[in-house]
């Protein structure tokens, strides 16, 4: 099968993939499903829990990067304009 030219990735892409899902969460998996043995809450369940509460610490670092970048501008100009000096 040739491919067109600049597709040379796709087949490199799909073999990883499938290497990837045949081989599972790794220890993120092995975690979930140890401590759902242990607490008797379903796996999927747990899952979700986890995936809305890295969600929420990801909504809450960018909102903080944010404000970061923000003030890093602001602060880079005053200084720039010569209304603050350090």
């Amino acid at each position: 099968m040739m491919l067109p030219a600049g597709l040379g990735y796709l087949p490199r892409l799909a073999v990883w993939a499938s290497m990837t899902f045949r081989a599972g969460w790794g220890g993120a998996g092995k975690a979930l499903s140890a401590l759902s043995q242990h607490t008797g809450i379903p796996v999927v369940v747990l899952a979700a829990v986890g995936l809305v509460i890295s969600f929420r610490v990801a909504r809450r670092a960018s909102r903080l990067a944010l404000e970061f970048a923000v003030a890093l501008v602001v602060l880079v100009t005053a200084t720039r304009m010569g209304w603050i000096r350090f």
